[in-house]
């Protein structure tokens, strides 16, 4: 078995998990020459656009402090990125607010959305039907957006019941979620659409 360095492990890491994102796009969108990858770089802080044919960074856009999480939706319009706000989960302070839609073709900020006073934004996933959903990790919350390109406010507050509810995995009808709770080390299933049945530990 040939060695596995460091970068290589992580490549292939990276590219196992993105199967199943890039299930729903047509493969030769995928490897169309004038697309690219809009990456998440959380020290600058913002965007970098980098072009799939040769790697080559074309453009970048700032964002607030400390973005962490980004989706894009399938037609691949409008990215959605949360704002953890601090550097790691042990840095003091409240932690970032802030959801940045994203117009992918103008490669611009269209606005944000402030779900002060819920903080460090970490988990993002969409849906099949487009709805938004956001987990908020001090507060252990699963925050909903029907239609998240327009929406002011969420639709749906769900109650994780964790302590540091940091990742989760979301059902393709967006009915049910799997939230992995870092320091009580569980994982959570969460009813997304119904905040009165309890969420199963």
């Amino acid at each position: 078995m040939p060695h596995l360095n460091r970068r290589r492990t992580l490549g292939l890491l990276a590219a196992s998990a993105a199967l199943p994102l890039l299930g729903g796009y047509p493969l030769n969108a995928v490897a169309a020459d004038d697309e690219y990858l809009a990456l998440v770089e959380k020290e600058a802080p913002g965007l970098g656009f980098y072009r799939l044919a040769d790697g080559k960074r074309v453009g970048s856009l700032e964002l607030p402090e400390q973005p962490h999480e980004i989706v894009a939706d399938r037609q691949g319009r409008y990215a959605y990125v949360g704002q953890y706000g601090v550097k790691s989960w042990q840095a003091p302070g409240e932690g970032g607010h802030q959801v940045s839609v994203i117009d992918l073709a103008e490669r611009r900020l269209v606005r944000s959305i402030d779900l002060s006073p819920y903080r460090r934004l970490h988990g993002m996933r969409l849906d099949d039907q487009g709805r938004l959903y956001v987990l908020s990790e001090t507060d252990s919350l699963l925050i909903r957006f029907d239609q998240p390109a327009t929406a002011e406010s969420p639709s749906q507050i769900v109650p994780v019941g964790g302590t540091r509810s940091h990742y989760f995995v979301l059902t393709r009808d967006g009915r049910r979620a799997y939230v992995a709770d870092t320091l009580s080390g569980l994982v959570i299933l969460v009813d997304t659409h119904n905040p009165a049945v309890l969420p199963v530990k």
